[in-house]
C-alpha cells in the first residue's frame, strides 16, 4: 500500500468553503509523490512541513487555513479528486 499527503483545511468564513476542504498533495516537481509506509511519509511531512502548509494555504488562496496534515492510503484518495503539484 502506497501513502500520500492529505492537508485537512479550515475557513474562518463558512460560505468559502464550497465542496472543496482538503488538499491531496501526490507531486512534487512533476513525480509521483508517494510513499511505502505511513513512517516514511510522516518523515517527509515533518521535514517539509512549511512547504506543504504554504502549498495548501495558497491552494484556496489564503481563505482557508490548514487544520491537519495527514498520510492516507493513496487508495483512499476519491477518484473525482485530483492531486495538486507542489
Amino acid at each position: 500500500m502506497k501513502f500520500v499527503i492529505l492537508v485537512m483545511m479550515l475557513f474562518p468564513t463558512p460560505t468559502d468553503r464550497g465542496w472543496e476542504d482538503s488538499v491531496y498533495i501526490t507531486h512534487e516537481n512533476n513525480k509521483p509523490l508517494e510513499f511505502v509506509s505511513q513512517d516514511n511519509c510522516a518523515k517527509y511531512v515533518t521535514e517539509n512541513q512549511r512547504n506543504i502548509l504554504l502549498f495548501a494555504y495558497n491552494s484556496f488562496e489564503g481563505k482557508a487555513i490548514p487544520g491537519s496534515i495527514l498520510c492516507v492510503p493513496k487508495d483512499a484518495q476519491l477518484e473525482d479528486k485530483q492531486g495538486l503539484e507542489t
